[in-house]
């Protein structure tokens, strides 16, 4: 009888083991269902960002620049429609900020709107930088204090840099656009200017999902993106 009493007490323990085990298990799946879950909400958030983004970057026809004929002293300049392109900045800023919220659980955010002139050598069409710089005129957004490292990424002064330094293997810049295109040679094989316009969002995700993912996973509660455009060459 003895003997029989410890094998009970034995069959008993494992049983209580075994419960436990799968009641850890359980909770181990249940866990990572809801990491899935709140990713997949995560991420749909950062693709809302990504296409708000483009759709309100859309280069709708607006024309960047004008030719400025002088008659009397036989002079062509090609300038910058500053108002236009301001304009045309401030009617994004409208349509994002009123947009902005309906993105999902968002807390606050920060929006950058800039255009930028780079220069270009209008007889070998190489890019001669960013002026004035790092751009000419910008509207911001929203009272979100954007982390150092994602202000690094979503830096509008750094992505105008770049692309003011891109050339093609002759040292064409990719913006360069021809005159010729516009029949307006005058001595001058390419537009002197190139206008780049760009667009960066950050939002900071409020309530359970951005509490959760930051607690068991460490993944800040931020989505963001950003976008740079040039103009076409469109002369008015």
């Amino acid at each position: 009888m003895k003997s029989r009493k410890k094998i009970l007490l034995t069959v008993q323990g494992n049983g209580g083991t075994a419960i436990l085990e799968s009641s850890i298990f359980f909770m181990f799946i249940m866990t990572l269902l809801l990491v899935g879950s709140l990713l997949v909400d995560y991420f749909e958030t950062g693709d809302k960002v990504e296409r708000l983004i483009t759709i309100a970057l859309q280069d709708t026809g607006i024309r960047p620049l004008k030719i400025e004929t002088n008659i009397s002293a036989g002079t062509v300049r090609t300038s910058v429609r500053h108002q236009a392109i301001q304009d045309y900045l401030s009617n994004i800023y409208d349509t994002v900020t009123a947009k902005v919220f309906g993105l999902g659980d968002v807390e606050d955010y920060y929006l950058e709107l800039a255009y930028a002139e780079l220069q270009i050598d209008p007889q070998t069409g190489a890019p001669l930088g960013v002026s004035p710089t790092p751009f000419t005129f910008r509207l911001e957004g929203g009272g979100l204090s954007v982390p150092a490292d994602i202000a690094q990424k979503v830096s509008l002064a750094d992505a105008f840099s770049r692309y003011a330094q891109q050339s093609f293997s002759n040292g064409v810049s990719p913006y360069a656009v021809p005159t010729a295109v516009f029949n307006r040679g005058r001595g001058q094989n390419y537009l002197p200017t190139a206008v780049m316009v760009g667009m960066s969002l950050v939002i900071k995700i409020e309530g359970g999902t951005a509490n959760t993912l930051e607690r068991l996973i460490g993944l800040d509660p931020y989505s963001y993106g950003r976008k740079v455009i040039v103009l076409r060459g469109e002369v008015l």
